[in-house]
């Protein structure tokens, strides 16, 4: 069950390890409003949409949209100045940028020699980022954090970086707080979800 381990552990001892073999929960404690959600569509394997929500979430993004992924490998020692043991060294990123119109133009970096990454992919950031606009991940925390990792290692980049920030928008949200949910989610936001509680 979604945020409650306690839960699933008694439903476990009763012999029920399927959400739809569960016949009623009490609500309770942090997570009852989305494990209502989650039982609910489960035992009606239906979708459960907040419309409103997704709209005003949709509605509330700047064009042009740039929907930015960074790829990250982190070694135990380091490889470059201004590097610490295992920090997360971005060495590519995709982005795509929607237009308003809907046209959509694809932009990306990836290191291609054994030299520090970082400066060149700070400068094609910048290029690629603009300086408005919603930049959607789906991990804000990680992308945040390899953002400040590099204005921390780059001092030059701190406006810039402070610019990306301030724009993040995490496409986690609707899932997260339920307002879109599948019952094969299984009460995941992830790709990462359990077949049983």
């Amino acid at each position: 069950m979604y945020y409650d381990k306690k839960t699933g552990f008694e439903l476990l001892k009763q012999g029920i390890t399927l959400i739809k073999d569960i016949e009623s929960l009490e609500p309770k404690g942090r997570g009852r409003r989305e494990r209502g959600i989650q039982l609910q569509a489960t035992k009606e394997n239906k979708v459960h949409i907040q419309e409103k929500e997704i709209k005003d979430w949709v509605n509330s993004l700047n064009y042009p949209i740039f929907y930015f992924d960074f790829e990250t490998y982190a070694p135990a020692i380091p490889l470059f100045d201004k590097a610490r043991p295992w920090q997360r060294m971005p060495f590519q990123y995709s982005v795509h940028i929607e237009q308003k119109d809907g046209t959509i133009e694809h932009k990306e970096f990836l290191a291609t020699d054994n030299k520090d990454p970082r400066p060149a992919l700070i400068k094609a950031m910048i290029e690629h980022l603009e300086t408005q606009g919603s930049i959607v991940v789906y991990n804000q925390t990680f992308e945040e954090s390899v953002i400040k990792e590099l204005m921390r290692d780059f001092p030059e980049f701190e406006d810039a970086g402070n610019n990306f920030l301030a724009r993040i928008v995490d496409l986690a949200h609707p899932f997260q707080y339920f307002w879109y949910y599948n019952p094969e989610q299984q009460g995941r936001h992830s790709k990462d979800s359990a077949k049983t509680l």
